[in-house]
């Protein structure tokens, strides 16, 4: 299984998707949220994407972009910083 750590921020309006129903559905991702926070404005989740294919995440991290979160990749262990 291939593996992506990645930290996910939005705005709201962004928050009121079911983002992680739509990366476990539309595209056969496993989220692993390791670290999050959730405020009324804004939010951010620390995760592991992990899928059979780099082109399934790859796919899953535009789907992100196209709803207005961005994705940064993170290094090391997603529970430390």
């Amino acid at each position: 299984m291939i593996k992506r750590r990645v930290m996910i921020s939005m705005l709201a309006d962004v928050m009121k998707e079911p983002i992680l129903y739509r990366l476990v559905r539309d595209f056969d991702i496993v989220p692993n949220v390791r670290k999050a926070d959730v405020t009324l404005n804004e939010a951010w989740m620390k995760m592991e994407l992990q899928a059979g294919s780099e082109d399934q995440i790859n796919e899953a991290v535009e789907y992100l972009k196209s709803v207005g979160a961005t994705v940064k990749p993170l290094g090391g262990d997603v529970v430390e910083g």
